[in-house]
């Protein structure tokens, strides 16, 4: 019996968010697109990027700043704040893994290729429009605070509004 995702109509859909991803100065070949597109109770995020170091796992997770300008080579888009987190502290929502913000991971293939779909619960669209994106150079541990050990970022983009 073939498998459908139930969300696979949303890609013949208009997406609400766009980020042009783009690389570290230490990984400029980094580059892709994230689609978002809004639900009731969450959202739909589509990426699809290349460039990456091949057959890793990354980190992915949206953060709190507002700005994805590289900031050097030894932190780069420090400027892009920690992770999304939509509640107060001190709250078991507020703790990693927990962040509306954190993703599941992204796999590259051989080629530096990656791509991925995924339903996110945690937050509303219009609580990301206007956050960055990153990706990250290790997996996340998703136990290790406030980051999950998820190492440099080596790529970013700004979830803006698709007009």
């Amino acid at each position: 019996m073939k498998q459908v995702s139930r969300f696979a109509y949303m890609e013949n859909e208009s997406p609400t968010l766009e980020a042009e991803i783009k690389g570290s100065d230490v990984h400029p070949e980094i580059a892709g697109r994230v689609f978002v597109y809004g639900l009731p109770k969450g959202f739909y995020l589509q990426a699809d990027l290349e460039g990456l170091p091949e057959s890793r796992v990354f980190g992915l997770h949206i953060h709190d700043g507002l700005v994805c300008t590289p900031t050097g080579m030894d932190n780069p888009f420090s400027d892009a704040g920690g992770h999304f987190g939509n509640c107060g502290d001190g709250i078991w929502c507020s703790r990693h893994p927990y962040h509306a913000g954190d993703l599941p991971p992204l796999f590259s293939n051989a080629e530096g290729k990656s791509n991925i779909r995924i339903y996110i619960d945690r937050a509303d669209i219009d609580e990301i429009s206007g956050k960055p994106i990153i990706i990250h150079g290790l997996p996340d541990d998703f136990k290790t605070q406030p980051s999950g050990n998820s190492g440099v970022r080596i790529a970013c983009g700004i979830l803006k509004e698709k007009i």
